[in-house]
């Protein structure tokens, strides 16, 4: 990069040495923060930065998590790996592996964290870790401190060098998928290991921020959708419960019905029952009325019969003066107890009817009675229907209330809900639009700078 470009922060992983510290100190950055595994190179590197206030040594490896890790040491130090090799012996055949040593690990989220980077700053990342470029980049773009960073520079082989490493040209792929540009490539050092540089492109981000909130938006507009159709669902659901609930009432009311028309059969057959017990009472005091008269009558003969007894006595007083007028009163006397006998023997048929209709009406009463009662029992199950009846037709209203008051409700939810998505659309339809304008900004930008 150019010497003049202003620089705030520079973060230099597997910082070694650091050969290109003076370098570093032409672009006049705020602070240098320098990562070195290798205690012996960290504790020559703190030494070195001694005086100097904005420059920062951290003796830690970086890894995907904290914790330790072995670090592999190189009779070429350039080399030193948390990764065994593998195509790097064929580059040199002559490496040999000093010794393994246990080192602290951070991971890099956790250590730019730490960093409290500026988001509007021109901030470095020097990456030199042979074997853990991608994982560490990786790692800062899915924690979003990838974007902190203005300028990338990756020292990392051509071919992978390492167990689980990834070709440079590839890592290069990445991020430029990510939103960065390739500005140079320096392998006059190495040319299997050399430096790649790239510059972030804010248009790119922009773009892809854009496209994701797009993404996102659609993804929100699905999710709204569906709750809408699932609110439709609910709605059809409780409509069907409703329609059944009301079918079940109108079965419940035709019942009611004949059940009505039931009661009303029995209570005309009650009110017909007692039509006929007061013609049947009416009747009874017929018949006692004529008891009535018949005792009356009995009475009257009884008194004949004791007054013409006395006169009968009057006449035997006579007996003896006049033998023919005795015979001739007792051929009468006789016929006059034949005419009582016959009396007798008729009010005594009189007042068996009279007792057997005495008997026929408190049969009569008992039935009257009886049809009485059953009569208040029906009333009793008629009442007792009714209230049913009414609470029944309470609950009714109170559900279809409550159905009224569910459906306004859904209603009221799937307008607030269409009238989110209009909202949700237009706001789409704006950032599209905002998509396209930039779109077509960046077009003439690339056609500007081909055509210079």
């Amino acid at each position: 990069m150019k010497a003049e470009t202003s620089i705030s922060t520079i973060v230099h992983l597997g910082a070694g040495l650091c050969r290109e510290l003076k370098n570093f100190l032409t672009y006049n950055p705020e602070k240098i923060l320098l990562v070195e595994a290798d205690p012996e190179r960290a504790e020559a590197l703190k030494n070195n930065v001694v005086d100097s206030d904005n420059i920062e040594v951290y003796h830690t490896a970086v890894s995907q998590s904290a914790g330790k890790a072995t670090l592999h040491r190189y009779n070429l130090a350039d080399v030193n790996s948390l990764s065994k090799p593998t195509g790097l012996l064929e580059l040199f055949p002559g490496l040999k592996e000093l010794e393994s040593l246990e080192v602290k690990t951070l991971p890099p989220s956790q250590l730019i964290a730490s960093c409290d980077l500026d988001d509007n700053g021109d901030n470095w990342l020097i990456i030199d870790t042979p074997g853990e470029e991608m994982r560490i980049l990786k790692e800062l773009q899915k924690a979003g401190h990838l974007q902190l960073f203005k300028y990338l520079s990756l020292n990392c082989g051509r071919a992978p060098l390492y167990e689980g490493a990834v070709a440079g040209i590839k890592i290069v792929d990445w991020l430029q998928d990510e939103g960065f540009d390739l500005i140079a490539t320096d392998d006059d050092e190495d040319p299997d290991r050399p430096c790649w540089t790239l510059k972030r492109n804010n248009l790119i981000l922009r773009y892809k921020k854009l496209l994701q909130h797009f993404k996102n938006l659609q993804d929100e507009s699905k999710q709204k959708k569906a709750k809408i159709d699932k609110y439709k669902k609910k709605i059809d659901e409780l409509t069907r419960l409703c329609k059944k609930r009301e079918d079940q009432l109108n079965e419940d009311l035709v019942k009611h019905d004949m059940h009505k028309a039931e009661l009303g059969e029995k209570t005309k057959a009650i009110d017909d029952l007692e039509i006929d017990n007061k013609e049947l009472t009416n009747q009874l005091h017929g018949k006692e009325q004529q008891i009535q008269e018949l005792a009356q009558l009995r009475n009257e003969q009884a008194s004949q019969i004791e007054k013409h007894l006395q006169v009968q006595d009057k006449q035997e007083a006579f007996l003896q003066e006049k033998i023919n007028a005795i015979q001739e009163l007792s051929e009468k006397n006789q016929e006059l107890q034949d005419q009582i006998e016959k009396k007798e023997q008729r009010i005594h048929h009189l007042v068996k009817e009279h007792e057997e209709k005495l008997k026929q009406l408190n049969e009569k009463e008992v039935q009257v009675n009886k049809e009485s009662t059953e009569k208040a029992e029906l009333k009793a199950l008629n009442n007792k229907y009714q209230q049913q009846l009414k609470q029944q037709n309470e609950e009714l209203e109170k559900l279809r209330q409550q159905l009224e008051t569910e459906k306004q409700k859904a209603q009221d939810h799937s307008l607030q809900l269409q009238e989110e998505q209009q909202y949700r659309q237009q706001l789409i339809d704006q950032e599209v639009l905002k998509v396209e304008a930039q779109l077509e900004l960046i077009k003439d930008i690339l056609i500007r700078d081909k055509a210079f």
